[in-house]
């Protein structure tokens, strides 16, 4: 499953899901010059096929006074009746200052850190893990927005 340029595991590719079910992580990249792009998949094999759990977007900027991180990362949480545990997605945002040569002076002042995540159930009806959170698809708006 290719999403972008370079296509890889991700550096912790698993996440447990279930006592004998694990979800790994599917990471793409690429960057310009001072932009980088990280989509990723989280996929699971259920009945000899892969399935999606989502999609999921990073987005990096470094400009002559300014940076931006984000860092993907899975948890899940165990002990559920469903077949499959709860997996929460968090996106780590990570905002601050640089300060290039002939630079004007870095804004923002400090760093500032901000976490968005959704939690995604298995739902037994649709047979799908499902959320209803929209924190990451609007970070993942946001971050379109600044390239």
């Amino acid at each position: 499953m290719a999403l972008d340029r370079f296509t890889g595991f991700a550096t912790s590719p698993t996440v447990r899901i279930g006592p004998h079910d694990e979800a790994v992580s599917v990471l793409s990249s690429h960057s310009n010059s001072s932009q980088s792009y990280e989509p990723s998949a989280l996929i699971f094999v259920r009945h000899g096929k892969l399935e999606l759990i989502d999609t999921f977007f990073a987005f990096g900027e470094t400009e002559c006074n300014f940076r931006q991180d984000e860092a993907l990362s899975f948890t899940s949480m165990a002990g559920s009746d469903a077949p499959y545990w709860s997996v929460t997605a968090t996106i780590l945002r990570t905002v601050g200052r640089s300060k290039g040569e002939d630079c004007p002076d870095p804004r923002p002042s400090q760093t500032v850190k901000k976490t968005f995540s959704a939690t995604y159930g298995w739902n037994a009806k649709v047979q799908k893990f499902m959320t209803k959170s929209h924190q990451l698809s609007q970070l993942a708006k946001a971050d379109a927005a600044l390239n």
